[in-house]
């Protein structure tokens, strides 16, 4: 950062399914009074609201297509009880003793929601961005974090054709030449319901399974002042595990909560952690519900936020 100028301002946005969506409405009230996002780091749910707001998506856009989601449009979260039935008659042929080779890895192939991903983004490239971001997956057969960038924000890194390697920072792997789509689609790839994406010989899944606030990806990128959003982990009753769906997220957020508490105390310099009423990834009902707590916990922090942005640049003069 230059002396007596404002400092780079990153924003982390965390994944939690459903909930992802309370991200537009922070970004709403962010944009209102003219927070400065300089750099976007994004987990599963908020590597794709995050990815495509990067690529110049309003936020009235991004409203859209949240109440698009809720009537079903584009794609659906459906599973087709046909492929249910022949994965468990797979299994049960396992276990009889009969070969199995073709197993597939995941519930929903994904096909639509790529193609909505490519549509909606362009095509775009990560150098072809609005606002520089990255996006993080997970690598299912090393455990390895992959993280989706640009030259933009690796000046000082050095690596061989698309991806560098970074010795020293938890063995983190940055990949360079990617589209959004591509990296959306990791990040968001639920293990067993997703079909993994398959890149340069890695099975990548949901970013959130390794890091799901990358607010110390942020600090790797030499950004200045870290703000995150995590979506946090909620106690659930009974009628709140509706499938497998919720069943595997729940579990994705008491696995991961723990690690997010720690690196978010190491790394962020603010956090926002919305208080939310139980939501199902299949309550698309309460979208309108979860883009008002989004605005209204903006409104709660914004001036804060911005104290912080203007304190930061006097204390760095």
């Amino acid at each position: 950062m230059l002396k007596g100028k404002r400092p780079t301002v990153g924003l982390a946005l965390g994944g939690g399914g459903l909930r992802g969506v309370i991200h537009i409405g922070i970004l709403e009230i962010f944009q209102q009074h003219e927070v400065p996002i300089d750099v976007i780091c994004g987990s599963s749910a908020g590597g794709m609201i995050g990815g495509l707001y990067s690529t110049g998506c309003s936020v009235q856009e991004l409203k859209e297509l949240a109440f698009d989601f809720k009537e079903g449009k584009y794609f659906n979260l459906r599973i087709d009880p046909i492929r249910v039935l022949q994965i468990l008659l797979k299994i049960l042929m396992g276990k009889f003793g009969f070969s199995c080779l073709d197993m597939p890895k995941g519930i929903i192939i994904g096909q639509d929601i790529e193609r909505f991903l490519l549509w909606q983004t362009e095509g775009k490239y990560f150098d072809q961005t609005e606002i520089p971001i990255a996006i993080t997956a997970t690598d299912i057969k090393t455990g390895e974090l992959i993280i989706f960038t640009e030259d933009r924000l690796t000046p000082s890194l050095h690596g061989m054709d698309n991806m560098i390697f970074i010795q020293g920072l938890d063995d983190d792997i940055f990949i360079t030449d990617c589209q959004l789509a591509q990296a959306i689609r990791a990040s968001i790839s639920i293990p067993g319901l997703f079909v993994p994406v398959e890149l340069d010989n890695r099975l990548l899944v949901d970013g959130g399974l390794k890091n799901n606030v990358p607010a110390d990806i942020l600090d790797k990128l030499n950004v200045d002042l870290k703000l995150a959003v995590d979506l946090g982990f909620e106690i659930q009753d009974d009628d709140s595990i509706k499938n497998v769906f919720d069943m595997l997220l729940q579990s994705f957020d008491i696995v991961g909560q723990e690690v997010t508490d720690l690196k978010l105390d190491d790394y962020a310099d603010f956090v926002i952690s919305p208080n939310v009423e139980q939501v199902s990834l299949t309550d698309v009902d309460k979208i309108p519900y979860l883009l008002e707590v989004g605005r209204k916990i903006g409104r709660d922090y914004v001036y804060e936020i911005k104290d912080l942005i203007e304190n930061f640049r006097e204390d760095n003069q």
